[in-house]
């Protein structure tokens, strides 16, 4: 509906498919259908009324409601931000750990010491916010943690040099990329723009804390004096506490260089500098704040040390995780090819003798059901006695156990003898 309305407004769709799809949106709303979507991000994106051009209260009412509607969602978000730890090692972190090396990218914690807006939009009578389209989780755009990153260094930035020698190794255009024009003198109307590719890519930004809350999204309010009829805007924020990472890391650029026509790898003092440039550009974009009204105290963020050092500190355990998954998805794998005889034996051999655990009585209970298994089966279960549960044999014969009893006399009509 983003895009609806923006085509109505470059009159790309016509004023009655734009009223038709109007009407679609206000049978949801009055049917109160919206209630039963849990994803945040469908409810803005996809069926939040687009605004009429004027800008009544009526309208103001309605963009209250959506936002109230928001910011009540919370079972759903809540889920996703608990996992979204996981998911970002998982498919993040440890794909940065294997292409590029731990030592050419970093990741910080940052939380909120004030409420954050993000992608406030008058397209929406600023009800905007930015939320992942899958989860309906916060999001800071990767684009916007790149610009506020520049801002901060934005004093930084050359523009007009006489010299081209003068811009080898400026960590600014190295960092972030830009266009500069090298002009020999003032007076020369000949002009040259020298373009340079930034060298770090900057993450999009996850919640992966919500602070204990319900919920992390709450309603904010602007109340507008204009006409001397004020209406309240609302819109909804990131409540102040919520965690954010942020990740940095050196791209193709940053990593490989050309000398004298061959493509060298960059020296680790060289990296090392460029991610130090980052990451004190990153730390004083916190200060400054991120995202919208960061003049009103909006956005601004603090280093979790202590997170960050759990976020990567948690990394080894997730390999963990995925390798044992791994093993259990090729354990599977192998099972199901099979045959119905090594199945059998498969899960006599993995089969527990401590009496503990899922099959724990399944030895026994097979030994006891061994005179009517198919002279196969009999002789693979004999088998796996002997060459790999010989101590739970030897125990049930010390103790005079019926299990071996039973066993021995299978043993003696297959011509076995029990060691």
């Amino acid at each position: 509906m983003v895009g609806i309305f923006q085509a109505f407004c470059e009159e790309r769709v016509s004023r009655m498919e734009y009223q038709c799809l109007l009407n679609i949106m206000e049978c949801i709303r009055e049917n109160n259908l919206i209630q039963n979507l849990p994803n945040v991000s469908l409810i803005l994106d996809k069926y939040y009324p687009c605004p009429q051009r004027d800008k009544s209260a009526q309208n103001k009412s309605s963009s209250s409601e959506i936002v109230e509607k928001v910011s009540s969602a919370s079972n759903y978000t809540l889920k996703y931000v608990k996992e979204a730890k996981g998911r970002i090692l998982k498919s993040i972190i440890i794909p940065l750990e294997q292409s590029i090396g731990r030592e050419n990218f970093f990741c910080i914690v940052g939380k909120l010491k004030s409420n954050l807006a993000i992608n406030l939009t008058t397209r929406f009578d600023n009800s905007g916010i930015s939320l992942e389209r899958r989860t309906g989780v916060p999001i800071i755009w990767g684009s916007a943690v790149k610009g506020c990153c520049a801002h901060a260094r934005i004093a930084e930035m050359p523009t007009i040099v006489a010299d081209e020698a003068a811009l080898k190794e400026n960590l600014y255009l190295d960092t972030f990329g830009g266009s500069v024009e090298i002009k020999a003198d003032s007076t020369s109307k000949q002009k040259k723009i020298k373009i340079f590719k930034g060298k770090v890519d900057f993450f999009s930004a996850f919640m992966v804390g919500a602070n204990n809350f319900s919920n992390p999204i709450e309603t904010d309010i602007i109340t507008p004096h204009k006409d001397n009829s004020p209406v309240p805007i609302y819109f909804p924020v990131v409540k102040s506490g919520a965690s954010f990472v942020f990740i940095v890391a050196l791209n193709k650029y940053g990593l490989y260089g050309v000398k004298e026509g061959r493509l060298v790898k960059t020296s680790a003092e060289y990296r090392a500098k460029i991610l130090d440039y980052a990451k004190y550009a990153l730390l004083e974009a916190f200060e400054l704040g991120v995202g919208a009204k960061t003049s009103s105290g909006f956005g601004w963020f603090e280093e979790d040390k202590s997170e960050s050092d759990n976020f990567i500190n948690s990394l080894q355990k997730v390999k963990t995780d995925i390798a044992e998954n791994k093993r259990a998805v090729e354990a599977e794998r192998e099972l199901e090819s099979m045959t119905p005889i090594e199945k059998y034996r498969h899960r006599l051999e993995a089969a527990p003798t401590n009496g503990q655990g899922k099959d724990a009585s399944f030895l026994s209970d097979e030994a006891k059901n061994l005179k009517n298994k198919s002279v196969e089966e009999q002789k693979v279960f004999i088998k796996v006695m002997m060459e790999v549960k010989k101590d739970a044999l030897k125990s049930w014969r010390k103790k005079g156990k019926q299990e071996y009893t039973l066993i021995e006399e299978v043993a003696k009509l297959l011509g076995i003898i029990l060691k």
